[in-house]
């Protein structure tokens, strides 16, 4: 979320080539620091790099329809919070009527509510059931959604400036941000506690399903749903309920096959 408020700034320096010399370098960079990262693994527990093996590790927990209906869980959730990065091109300049270098006025509530929603997540892990910590989170996502919407459709439109009619509308994403980070982590555990002897596999698949989704929002879904502040609500709204079914689901199917087991 850092790079749009760079690039932003970047234009001050000449065109639009300058955004994508500025994630050229970016990209070399990171390309340098992974490649001097030191392996974390002892080299008895090191797995050799093998395309078959892997293949076949994605392959099966690809078809797992437990890890799908997780992920997918994931992905939707997630995508509450994400519609407002993906949109935010258009959000910033066109329906809030700031100005290229005003990017820091979404991504700052937005950065906020999920470094903040990360240090409870820190702290509830050691006291809480993760799947409850994750129904807290949903639950949580579908209320600020909520909240965020009667915002939206209360506030009266912004006027164009860094100015108080900009707080109604950048309230409902800051606490999204918050509770969306509560389920994503313990979600991502959650993912992995299925396949504990194939665990790379499993973050690569479940991490998947959240990119291809943001992706959707970022080069389709978002240019259909910014006609107004008021879509942009429903559409996270309508997100975060498919993630909230979704793991509802999997929480009684869960149940279910517990009473058989037992």
């Amino acid at each position: 979320m850092i790079a749009p408020v760079l690039g932003g700034w970047l234009l001050l320096l000449g065109d639009w080539r300058w955004v994508f010399a500025g994630v050229g370098l970016y990209g070399v960079l990171v390309l340098v620091l992974t490649a001097l990262m030191p392996e974390s693994l002892p080299k008895e527990a090191r797995i050799p790099l093998r395309i078959g093996a892997v293949i076949g590790s994605l392959w099966e927990v690809g078809r797992s329809p437990v890890m799908l209906r997780i992920a997918l869980a994931t992905a939707f959730g997630f995508a509450a919070h994400f519609v407002f990065v993906a949109a935010a091109p258009i959000i910033v300049v066109r329906l809030l009527g700031l100005g290229e270098q005003d990017f820091w006025v979404l991504f700052a509530p937005l950065i906020i509510g999920m470094m903040a929603g990360s240090l409870v997540v820190g702290r509830a892990a050691d006291v809480m059931d993760r799947s409850r910590l994750i129904t807290i989170g949903y639950i949580g996502t579908l209320a600020t959604s909520v909240l965020n919407l009667v915002l939206v459709l209360l506030a009266p439109d912004p006027a164009g400036g860094l100015d108080l009619t900009l707080l109604p509308v950048l309230v409902g994403p800051a606490l999204m941000s918050f509770t969306a980070s509560l389920f994503f982590a313990p979600m991502q555990l959650e993912i992995l506690e299925l396949f504990p002897h194939q665990r790379g596999a499993a973050a690569s698949m479940g991490t998947f399903f959240t990119l291809v989704m943001n992706a959707l929002l970022s080069g389709v879904i978002a240019p259909l749903i910014t006609g107004s502040l008021t879509v942009v609500a429903l559409a996270a709204l309508g997100c975060v309920i498919v993630g909230a079914l979704l793991w509802a689901w999997h929480l009684a199917d869960r149940s279910r096959r517990l009473v058989a087991a037992a």
